[in-house]
This record gives structure tokens, C-alpha cells and sequence, in this order.
């Protein structure tokens, strides 16, 4: 799945989540999510139309692909600030827009002063302790991409100016150490690593992103450990293959030049007992002398027997 496909998954679930806490939906995603109160929606609808409006000196336009987005944006207008929004639905290149646009004075002297200002600050959206969960989900709504987690840990806000890029940097604050690159004409800012970006989307209230990133992050985890143990494993299973043919080269190389009958009898001992049991480990070995020899006896006499063969 890539990055596009998961996160429209995403969105559509913060969009079923967000009508119903908002009070267009009449029944709740899953059991947890509650309604909120108005000044949540209202965080929720301004972290949408920071990053997703056109100004003009009487009206403010919102540009929206996603539908339901564009349902709950339109409840909270006609609700909240009584206005009669216009909306109008364009195409390009095949995919739908919907542009909506409502009086600029209704959403307040000051956040249209914010708007303006070259020098954003957020903190004005947020009332009560809630808020900051609805601003960044809207502003994720409205310009974020998360990314499929069995892929990559990453969710970005693709911004069109430097001073909303900062700004939005700021108020995820050094929790999420945001980053932000210039792609092209536009600014975006992204939260990486497993961690930051499950604590992202739990702060934006997309839980079960935040599980899926939980499960990919150990399944991963599971996976290098295991592929550890079997390099691990396998490069000791050379070592001890290399070992076998080197011992099995010395012993044939002092019989070939007459030597093997005159080596010690503890190491001609030893030696006899390794080609009857070729694929025994040392500790087997050392089993198999009844306590007479421990493991790194044996290893020591086998070595031994590879020194004088090279002699």
C-alpha cells in the first residue's frame, strides 16, 4: 500500500471521527470518540483553513478534494459562524476539487489579522486542552500525507508559504522535532521515526494509525533480531564447516607423510574420536570421553593437531 492509499484510509476514518464529535454525525466511528465542544470545532476548522484557503479583501476561499471534509467544514461554517457558504465543484485532470467560499469577516478580525501576518502564531486556535488535537487534525486533513508503516515513519504538511511552514514547526514544538525542506514551490514540514510519528497520530487523534505503527515497528524489530540469529548461526556453522575440513586435511595430510602413528596418544586419541563423530560439536566430544576432557581440552588438542600437520 503507499503513502496516498493509507493515508486516505486514515483521513476517512478522522473524517467519520470529526462529524461525529462536531455534531453532524449521528453515530461514532468506535465506542471512544465523544462529542466536543465549540471551541474544538472551531481549532479543528481553523488548522483546515490555514493551510487550504485563498484570500481575497471580502471573502476567504477553501480549496478541498476530500468530500466529507468538505461536509463537516460547511456544518461548522453554517453553525458556528451562521454563515451560507458557496460552494462550487471543479475537475482537473481527472480528480475533483471543491472550492468554498464564505465572508472573510466571519471568521473573526483576528484570525484574518493572523492570515495576513508574515509572522504566524497558532497558539490563538486553541482554548481549552482538546484543541491542539483538532488543529493539527485539521491541518493534516487539509495538507498532511502519512505514510504506509510497513514502508516508512513519516507524516508530512505540505505548506505553500515559509512563514506557515514555520509556524506550523512551532506549534509541534520540539515533542515532535519537525523538520521542514523546500520540495519544488512549496515548504514541508515532516515527523519522522516510529516513535514521533505514532505520538503524532495520537495527538491528532488517528489511534489506530498509531497501533498500525506500534505492530510494524515490532514486526520489524522481530524480523532484524531474527536475521541476526540466522547470520549469527550461519557464520558459526561456517566457522565450525571450516574447522571440520581443515582437521580432516591434517589428520590425512600426517597419515599421508607417515606421522599420525607417532603423535602423542592423547592427541591421536582425540583425533580418532573426531573422525568417528564428524559432526559432533566439542561439547558432544567432550561428553563422549566421560568428563576425562572438557570442551576447550578437546579444542585445544585439535588445534594442536592442525600446528604439527603445517610443521
Amino acid at each position: 500500500m503507499n503513502r496516498e492509499s493509507y493515508s486516505a484510509g486514515v483521513k476517512a476514518y478522522l473524517c467519520r471521527k470529526t462529524a461525529y464529535e462536531v455534531g453532524l454525525g449521528k453515530t461514532p466511528p468506535d465506542s471512544m470518540v465523544k462529542k466536543c465542544d465549540k471551541c474544538c470545532a472551531l481549532a479543528f476548522f481553523y488548522g483546515v483553513t490555514l493551510f487550504s484557503r485563498r484570500l481575497s479583501r471580502e471573502t476567504m476561499t477553501l480549496s478541498i478534494d476530500n468530500e466529507e471534509l468538505l461536509e463537516i467544514c460547511t456544518y461548522i461554517m453554517i453553525h458556528h459562524f451562521l454563515a451560507k457558504p458557496d460552494v462550487r465543484q471543479t475537475e482537473r485532470g481527472g480528480k475533483v476539487k471543491f472550492e468554498v467560499s464564505f465572508g472573510r469577516d466571519l471568521v473573526g478580525h483576528e484570525l484574518s489579522y493572523m492570515l495576513d501576518d508574515e509572522e504566524k502564531d497558532f497558539s490563538f486556535a486553541c482554548v481549552c486542552e482538546r484543541c491542539p488535537e483538532f488543529f493539527v487534525r485539521g491541518a493534516f486533513l487539509s495538507a498532511g500525507t502519512l505514510s504506509d508503516p510497513s514502508l516508512d515513519y513519516r507524516v508530512e504538511f505540505l505548506l505553500k508559504d515559509m512563514s506557515g511552514a514555520r509556524a506550523l514547526s512551532d506549534f509541534l514544538g520540539e515533542a515532535f522535532s519537525p523538520k521542514t525542506v523546500k520540495r519544488k514551490s512549496d515548504f514541508v514540514v515532516y515527523v519522522k521515526g516510529n516513535e514521533r510519528t505514532e505520538e503524532l497520530c495520537t495527538a491528532m487523534g488517528a489511534q489506530k494509525a498509531a497501533l498500525d505503527i506500534i505492530t510494524a515497528s515490532i514486526e520489524k524489530q522481530t524480523m532484524n533480531e531474527l536475521n541476526r540469529s540466522c547470520n549469527c548461526e550461519a557464520a558459526n556453522m561456517r566457522k565450525t564447516v571450516n574447522a571440520s575440513v581443515q582437521l580432516r586435511l591434517a589428520i590425512q595430510k600426517l597419515r599421508d607423510e607417515g606421522r599420525f602413528d607417532m603423535l602423542p596418544d592423547d592427541l591421536k586419541e582425540t583425533a580418532l574420536l573426531r573422525e568417528q563423530h564428524p559432526d559432533a560439536s566439542l561439547s558432544e566430544l567432550s561428553r563422549m570421553t566421560e568428563g576425562a576432557l572438557t570442551r576447550s581440552g578437546i579444542n585445544h588438542r585439535l588445534k594442536k593437531i592442525i600446528e604439527l600437520a603445517e610443521e
